[in-house]
């Protein structure tokens, strides 16, 4: 007599069998049944909101922005109006939810579908018209599911943009940035620009900002952990520069927290907190202040914050205003770290202050601005990202500034070889630098110099670099 598996098609798994059973009436049949509590739901939602008055707007903001107290007070509603209406237990939610408190507080005041990318973040996650991407391994990959439609997308984007007037996109302003309570900033491209809604979350991930973390994620080589914390122990002007999603304010974070805790630090932004150094280094909270102002405010606020007895100053992107401020800070003897959105040029990094600058004050002299700039910068970084999410420094240069001939040399430390994965080292230390270091009178520096220039040797007899040219740029006088 034959069993019932016998009966069976061959490789009939029943599990998987029950699994697509189960997705499908989720996802068709008792669709209608998950809308209707939906709207349902938006009903009771009224009476809240008119409950809370004036205070409802702000409640939903925070509730969208991940803010812990305003989702649990909306999640604990949504669970009362489950219980006063017992034919909702019986509904069917999409599979992406845990449970139906959680539908519908991510359909109605949270991210909708995209909130799975919550629970287990990634580098990044894009939302493109109704498609959800996820950023894996530095290629986005679209998921299984999507918003309903486009109308739910836009309500992401209003709720997210809803407190701050300029905030909100519209064909004149389309393009916005919101920051979550996480950390996670929002990129809105709205209608104006695109044919449909496009929004990225960037989640920054990293975590522990030491450079043995940054060795052991093959961002630089481990053979040169000591060498970078003395190098930042000199506090020489440093810019870190590379394209987008290479690490650049990670490592700008690093930096910071290899020098010495004590200092008094002054970080200024002007549109959304991105390297929130309170959050990096919460023991050194009363020692770093963190700024965020609007652009055409921006100089007036660095002035006086400069009065504060800050020991550097660190702007975490240099843009048009913001190199005035980094050199302004330098002329000031304040010195400065600062990032720099750029890849292919970066040894060059005076050709792009001054570009940045006539930008911002048109009518001044681009040599003159180059001079400011290479007068001004020490040490440049670059990273570039690799294969998997990898983020490398591909070359660190130190400046050289001739003042009798107005020529900057460009000296390479440090590059990397993309062919054997691995770093070459320069030893050779500009006269001017070192007399700069020797005539300080903090013995504190001119040691940290010592155990850097005698590093530096060790790892170019070790792994010596083939060319060590520098280049040479012939400013000119200034006209």
């Amino acid at each position: 007599m034959s069993n019932t598996q016998d009966l069976l098609p061959a490789g009939f798994d029943a599990l998987k069998y029950i699994q697509r059973f189960q997705t499908g009436r989720n996802q068709s049949s008792n669709a209608m049944g998950f809308q209707v509590a939906i709207e349902r739901w938006k009903e009771s939602l009224k009476d809240i909101e008119e409950e809370l008055g004036d205070n409802f707007a702000p409640r939903q903001h925070d509730a969208i922005t991940r803010d812990p107290s305003a989702m649990s007070f909306f999640k604990e509603r949504i669970q009362n109006f489950i219980r006063q209406n017992p034919e909702m237990h019986g509904v069917h939610y999409p599979n992406h939810y845990e449970n139906l408190t959680e539908a519908l507080f991510e359909e109605t005041l949270g991210f909708g579908p995209l909130s799975v990318w919550f629970k287990k973040p990634t580098a990044g996650a894009k939302v493109s018209g109704r498609s959800i991407m996820f950023d894996i391994d530095g290629i986005y990959q679209e998921q299984p599911f999507s918003f309903r439609s486009l109308y739910d997308v836009e309500r992401v984007i209003r709720y997210l943009t809803l407190i701050d007037p300029t905030k909100q996109p519209n064909r004149h302003n389309p393009d916005v940035e919101v920051d979550l309570r996480d950390g996670t900033r929002v990129a809105i491209l709205s209608t104006g620009w695109v044919k449909q809604p496009i929004f990225t979350l960037r989640q920054y991930t990293f975590q522990t900002f030491t450079f043995a973390h940054e060795a052991e994620m093959r961002t630089i080589g481990h053979e040169a952990v000591d060498l970078f914390g003395y190098l930042s122990s000199c506090y020489l002007n440093t810019a870190v520069s590379g394209p987008v999603k290479s690490g650049k304010t990670s490592f700008v974070t690093v930096i910071v927290g290899a020098r010495n805790a004590k200092d008094i630090v002054a970080s200024l932004e002007t549109d959304t907190s991105e390297i929130r150094l309170h959050k990096a280094f919460p023991e050194r909270i009363n020692h770093i202040h963190e700024l965020t102002v609007p652009l055409d405010r921006a100089p007036s606020v660095f002035r006086a914050l400069l009065r504060h007895d800050a020991r550097y100053i660190v702007l975490p992107e240099g843009r048009t205003v913001e190199i005035e401020l980094i050199l302004m800070a330098a002329k000031r003897g304040n010195g400065f770290v600062t990032s720099f959105h750029q890849d292919r040029y970066f040894e060059d990094m005076p050709a792009e202050f001054a570009t940045e600058i006539l930008r911002a004050f048109p009518s001044r002299n681009y040599r003159e601005e180059y001079k400011r700039a290479a007068k001004a910068l020490d040490v440049v970084i670059n990273i570039s990202p690799g294969k998997g999410g990898r983020k490398i420094v591909t070359a660190v240069y130190v400046y050289e500034f001739n003042t009798l001939t107005n020529e900057l040399a460009m000296h390479p430390w440090i590059r990397y070889d993309r062919d054997t994965d691995s770093w070459t080292y320069n030893s050779f230390i500009p006269e001017g630098l070192r007399e700069h270091i020797e005539g300080l009178p903090d013995p504190d520096l001119t040691s940290a110099f010592d155990n850097f220039e005698r590093e530096l040797k060790k790892l170019t007899e070790a792994k010596p670099m083939l060319r060590t040219a520098p280049k040479v740029v012939p400013i000119g006088e200034v006209v």
